[in-house]
């Protein structure tokens, strides 16, 4: 009989070690603070594009206040930064660099800065970038909870932004025989919204210039 329960309180043992291992190995660790930038797919050459810098995370990992530097394409300038309504409700704002954008949020620190879209950049494109995909990234990123100690943080990935050639009149990736005829009919209808040559008015000259990137000179 004592051999009997040995071996059970043995089984019960080994039952008991597994269902503790299961729990130990499925239990999610606290996601730390990560942010991200995003904006849209794509836009023509001396655009102006709206970036959304956003915060995510569990909340107990939140931080009081965070820096980060965005890196946008060479060129690349910053027309405007503002907090969103969710940050200032909080009692933050946003402060960046007029040329480096390097970016803080600070305020009360028994505030904590709320998941979701944090930050908002209006930035424009140079006139000469070159056509394709081109990246924006985060970097030195730096977050604090309200006692001023670091708190982890991470990056997101690369927000990807397709430019298209100013002369891609209609946006589907091409300078053709299609941009030429939709940058004559600007020119008779008098909607100038692709200006080709910076004169603010369009014209045959305009006209012209599609014509010339459609023959990739």
């Amino acid at each position: 009989m004592q051999f009997n329960a040995n071996r059970m309180l043995s089984t019960l043992l080994a039952a008991l070690f597994a269902v503790t291992a299961v729990v130990t190995v499925t239990t999610p660790a606290h996601a730390q603070t990560v942010l991200t930038v995003t904006g849209p797919a794509a836009a023509k050459q001396g655009a102006t594009v709206n970036l959304t810098i956003s915060l995510s995370g569990n909340t107990a990992t939140t931080p009081a206040g965070l820096q980060w530097t965005l890196v946008p394409p060479v060129g690349t300038t910053a027309q405007s930064v503002a907090a969103t309504t969710a940050v200032t409700g909080a009692g933050k704002v946003v402060a960046c660099g007029a040329t480096n954008l390097l970016c803080l949020i600070y305020g009360p620190n028994q505030n904590i800065i709320p998941n979701g879209p944090i930050a908002t950049i209006t930035a424009r494109l140079p006139a000469n970038a070159a056509p394709g995909v081109t990246a924006f990234t985060l970097t030195g990123l730096i977050a604090g909870d309200k006692s001023g100690q670091p708190t982890a943080v991470s990056s997101g990935p690369a927000y990807n932004l397709t430019v298209l050639s100013i002369s891609d009149i209609n946006g589907d990736g091409t300078v053709n025989s299609a941009d030429i005829a939709a940058m004559a009919n600007q020119v008779t209808a008098g909607t100038c919204t692709d200006d080709q040559n910076g004169d603010s008015q369009c014209n045959l000259l305009d006209v012209l210039i599609v014509v010339l990137r459609s023959l990739g000179l």
